[in-house]
């Protein structure tokens, strides 16, 4: 009986502990849907066993390739709030279920941003340089690059849940919030004016901090180029916390060492993971982290709520939470 069960696969592992999901959790699933098989792999040879067996499939990784093997398929869900490039036109096309983890991780995303945002402008990396020599009262800083918050305007290009937490803490900061969304008719708390994506070019103009809290879609795929840094205020900080491919990481440098850019601080960036001879560890106006800001301690308590809640419902024959729009990609 039990090799007739349905199974649930759980993929999601990496060489870095901390992206690995915790057996704990795996167990308690399986205590409580007995209906399931779940089978958790922790490499790629037991991934490619278990996939053309799968019918509910969980992962952060999902290829073409893979979409061949798995003939047994009928939901995928994505263990993080983006989609990016895991969806792909033979997906789309077929009627595999995808949803997402929507909302899992958006106060930590959120607080790396800012904290991006209240580093960058209260200059604590020339602070910490200039503490490693001993000095940092140098005649060599630049006082007058130290930017204060209130009265500046922050642009949001994506109100999702991230962006709109963003929102709510730039209040705070007594900023005027801007930023845009599919549906900008309707008000957004916190945000003192909504644009549609065609309104890119004003949340350009007038931004002097632009966040980047975009799903990786056709559409965003290196939006931000030549033309659009042009349209940009001289001196505006940028952040990205999405996706790196919405930004032409080879106009950004160039901006960054002319200080069109004043400063950007990127969880994410064009070719990841991060390697040694990217030249943007070498720009001091730089700070980059290893695509980690979503990561916190309840990640994945929420990830298992998610999981129990939509596969009661799929059981159920209820329509699942947070389920992909397959023509929009997110």
């Amino acid at each position: 009986m039990e090799n007739n069960k349905r199974i649930v696969m759980i993929s999601i592992f990496s060489k870095y502990r901390f992206w690995n999901f915790p057996e704990g959790y795996v167990q308690k699933l399986q205590d409580e849907f007995k209906e399931f098989k779940f089978i958790q792999t922790k490499n790629k040879e037991e991934f490619n066993q278990y996939l053309p067996k799968a019918e509910v499939f969980a992962t952060f990784r999902f290829s073409p390739d893979d979409f061949k093997k798995a003939v047994s398929l009928k939901w995928l869900h994505i263990a993080g709030a983006g989609v990016g490039r895991i969806i792909f036109d033979e997906l789309i096309k077929s009627q595999v279920i995808i949803t997402k983890t929507s909302g899992i991780n958006k106060e930590a995303v959120s607080e790396m941003a800012w904290s991006f945002i209240l580093s960058l402008a209260k200059m604590h990396p020339v602070w910490l340089e200039y503490k490693k020599k001993g000095d940092i009262l140098s005649s060599e800083i630049d006082f007058m690059n130290m930017q204060n918050l209130f009265g500046k305007t922050l642009g949001i290009l994506g109100l999702g849940e991230i962006g709109r937490r963003i929102a709510q803490i730039g209040k705070a900061f007594e900023l005027n919030v801007i930023g845009t969304r599919m549906k900008s008719n309707e008000p957004v708390e916190y945000v003192d004016k909504v644009y549609s994506p065609e309104g890119l070019y004003e949340i350009l103009e007038q931004s002097d901090f632009l966040v980047v809290a975009l799903p990786i879609t056709p559409a965003t795929d290196r939006m931000l180029g030549e033309k659009e840094f042009n349209a940009m205020k001289d001196g505006i900080f940028i952040i990205n916390i999405s996706r790196g491919q919405i930004i032409k990481e080879d106009v950004l440098i160039k901006h960054l060492k002319t200080g069109k850019v004043m400063a950007a601080g990127l969880d994410v960036i064009e070719k990841e993971p991060v390697t040694p001879d990217t030249e943007l560890y070498t720009l001091p106006n730089v700070i980059i982290t290893p695509h980690i800001a979503g990561y916190h301690e309840k990640y994945w308590e929420r990830l298992y709520e998610h999981l129990k809640i939509n596969l009661r419902r799929y059981l159920d024959r209820k329509p699942l939470l947070h389920i992909i729009d397959k023509q929009t990609r997110y």
